[in-house]
């Protein structure tokens, strides 16, 4: 299976999205920050990308899937609460 230029692009921001989740939650940041540092993040990612490359905006979206960036923080929200709680009853 051969993976596009856009599927590539989409890959690569969505993990860079939910990495600045994970760091700004890390540094004690809220749920609309964490929200905003992950799309800002993708954003930035696509937008670096299609500059340097001839891409098609329409085909990266699609190809990130619909709402993963959302799911991607919710599951970084949720399993950062879990590992809270086990810190918390553990010490």
């Amino acid at each position: 299976m051969s993976m596009t230029r856009e599927q590539v692009t989409a890959l690569l921001a969505t993990v860079l999205g939910l990495l600045a989740a994970v760091l700004t939650m890390r540094a004690g940041g809220g749920l609309g920050d964490v929200v905003g540092a992950a799309f800002l993040t993708y954003v930035a990612a696509v937008i670096g990308v299609a500059m340097k490359m001839q891409l098609h905006l329409v085909k990266v979206v699609t190809a990130t899937g619909r709402g993963s960036i959302i799911a991607g923080v919710v599951i970084v929200l949720v399993l950062s609460g879990i590992a809270r709680s086990f810190a918390e009853v553990l010490s």
